[in-house]
């Protein structure tokens, strides 16, 4: 098993350079298989997510090309297969082939999605709405099978925010011959990089807030796109800045992308400046603050985890609510061994603040919370040794030397 050793307490101080988002470029590349024209894609992150979309798009035939960060998307010969294949277990946004068989063959056979075990991640959103769109769906012993045998309604309104749903319907949907409505979408910039996919590939969709009018379909056109930056990864570094750097430039940052998260550094008085895409981080006096977790435009889920670390420093206690997934916490209890004083009461979780973290030998169970567990130990006083690089590797490409790069103390070995 490969391990993380880290010797806390190291000022850090440089450069870090953000890389594609990833759930941008996973949304796009099975966007990409609606054309039988070339694709390509820029700025494609070099992380496990999508090594293992790639492994599942080239059991369909489908050519792939992947060098530096430009991926090269061929689906000329595209060929429907089952995707009963444990590549789909292996991640959440394996579901969002779904939504490309569907428009594709109109019919699917496909392995439950896979991903992090943040506890109930139910899909019963977009399956719903394939209904909606005409599908029927069967599921046995994990399986799903999909077809498409009725006439479609106009009008899908999901009944919360889920950025898969709509991905998933926005798929679909654009193969329909038809106008189709969708109402209360996720307009999350990843999302709205999957629309402009779209849009390139020959679809017409109009956006006006959280509604999406899909007017018929596609021409099918080849497109090239570059995936914007990783906001999540630019909101990871910035902070852990917060509380150890002595000056950290995060370059290729979309800064209109991270407005939450400067709200929240005026808030907790965190010292930063912005330079064009770059923001710069100081080392701060962190004040407590009450925050919940919810979908853009506010403060995100997958950043709930690297914040409670850094609210164990503040001057004050905190609290955040989650109100996304109910059972991120598998990190709080591993913080309490460091030494924190964290209580999870419904979906709050209550922070006492003026803590020391301690190192100690810690288990990350998912890709945020092993990212959180790598910040607390850059913390503690003395070392810990973490596991649970797999998952941190899902989602960030040479996180390791990046963190090493500005000063900390870090090794990575097998036992």
């Amino acid at each position: 098993m490969r391990r993380i050793a880290i010797e806390g307490k190291r000022i850090l101080n440089g450069d870090v350079f953000i890389q594609g988002s990833k759930n941008s470029a996973l949304g796009v590349i099975a966007a990409s298989l609606l054309t039988k024209d070339k694709v390509i894609i820029q700025n494609v992150p070099k992380i496990q997510d999508v090594f293992e979309l790639i492994e599942i798009i080239k059991l369909l035939n489908v050519k792939v090309d992947f060098v530096e960060n430009i991926l090269i998307i061929d689906s000329s010969n595209i060929e429907y297969k089952s995707l009963i294949n444990e590549c789909v277990k292996k991640i959440r946004a394996s579901y969002y082939f779904m939504g490309v068989m569907l428009a594709l063959f109109n019919e699917c056979e496909i392995f439950s999605p896979g991903g992090c075990n943040l506890g109930n991640r139910p899909i019963d959103m977009p399956l719903d709405s394939f209904v909606k769109l005409g599908v029927e769906i069967t599921c046995d012993n994990d399986v799903y099978k999909m077809k498409k045998i009725n006439k479609e309604k106009d009008i899908i309104e999901f009944k919360q925010k889920s950025v898969g749903a709509t991905i998933n319907t926005l798929l679909f949907s654009s193969s329909l011959n038809k106008e189709i409505m969708l109402k209360n979408i996720s307009i999350e910039p990843e999302v709205m990089q999957v629309i402009e996919a779209l849009r390139l590939m020959g679809v017409s969709l109009e956006v006006k807030e959280d509604t999406c009018v899909i007017k018929g379909r596609y021409k099918k056109n080849g497109f090239m796109i570059s995936i914007i930056p990783d906001r999540i990864e630019a909101g990871t570094y910035a902070l852990i800045g917060a509380a150890l750097a002595d000056k950290i430039r995060i370059h290729n940052v979309e800064i209109e992308h991270i407005k939450y998260l400067l709200d929240l550094f005026e808030k907790i008085n965190v010292k930063y400046e912005i330079n064009r895409k770059t923001l710069i981080v100081y080392k701060s006096d962190i004040k407590g603050i009450n925050i919940k977790t919810e979908p853009y435009p506010g403060f995100p889920t997958d950043l709930q985890q690297p914040l409670t670390v850094l609210l164990t420093t503040a001057s004050e206690d905190s609290v955040i609510q989650e109100t996304i997934y109910k059972d991120r916490y598998a990190h709080v209890k591993e913080l309490n061994k460091m030494g924190a004083d964290i209580e999870i009461v419904d979906d709050e979780y209550l922070i006492k603040g003026n803590k020391t973290l301690v190192g100690s030998d810690l288990s990350g169970k998912d890709l945020r919370g092993g990212a959180s567990l790598i910040f607390a130990a850059l913390l503690a006083k003395e070392k810990s040794k973490i596991e649970g690089l797999k998952y941190i590797e899902r989602g960030y490409f040479n996180i390791i030397e990046n963190l090493k790069s500005l000063g900390a103390n870090i090794d990575v070995y097998e036992d």
